[in-house]
């Protein structure tokens, strides 16, 4: 039996929970949240070949027409990517789980599609032979490997000398700069699919009878 699009609506909305759970966590000092961050944004929305991802089943459904945007940033200039500096897309100082609507809009200021955001550059650095990472690629290794739903047997010496280029100090602790992108990840995941589940909720009738 097909899962109807409440049923889909409504897993989603569990994973906004995990998601701002996990967040709240990384706020308070418990930074091995990044990899039950990483494995709820692979749940969301990496698809296989033998499996969708749950935005994807969302957007797909015969009931809805339309696609999710992403709140982003601007993001990497093309033409920066042949120089051999490091290049960082998350912001430092960080932000927390709760800053204000205000500071959020203007952190996070560019409305996309799930590819752009997936798939786009948001580290490269000269100190790994994978010169350009993107999120899926940091999400992945975190999820995949790290322990968040696997751990590889074999680690991944490549991703970790990427993710440590740089060092975050919070308080007594530093933080591989992969924590941090992958934190702010979750963090615009959180808001762009919670945006996403309350427009369709406000223009599909059927929702607002079944909350009569």
């Amino acid at each position: 039996m097909s899962r109807s699009l409440i049923d889909l609506m409504n897993i989603a909305l569990e994973n906004v929970t995990f998601l701002n759970n996990s967040l709240e966590a990384f706020d308070r000092g418990q930074y091995s949240e990044v990899k039950r961050i990483a494995s709820t944004i692979r749940t969301l929305i990496h698809d296989t070949n033998n499996s969708q991802s749950l935005i994807k089943q969302i957007e797909s459904h015969p009931d809805l027409d339309k696609r999710m945007t992403f709140f982003d940033k601007r993001g990497v200039l093309e033409s920066w990517e042949k120089n051999t500096v490091l290049l960082i897309d998350c912001s430092i100082p960080r932000i927390t789980n709760r800053i204000s609507l205000e500071d959020f809009n203007d952190v996070f200021d560019q409305k996309v599609h799930r590819e752009r955001w997936w798939e786009r550059m948001v580290l490269a650095t000269p100190n790994s032979t994978k010169k350009k990472w993107s999120r899926k690629d940091l999400v992945l290794n975190y999820a995949n490997k790290e322990g968040g739903s696997h751990v590889d047997p074999k680690i991944p010496v490549d991703f970790i000398e990427a993710q440590n280029s740089i060092k975050y100090r919070n308080g007594e602790y530093e933080l591989g700069i992969g924590y941090l992108i992958v934190f702010e990840a979750g963090f615009s995941m959180k808001n762009s699919l919670y945006n996403y589940l309350h427009h369709i909720k406000e223009h599909k009738d059927y929702f607002r009878k079944d909350d009569k």
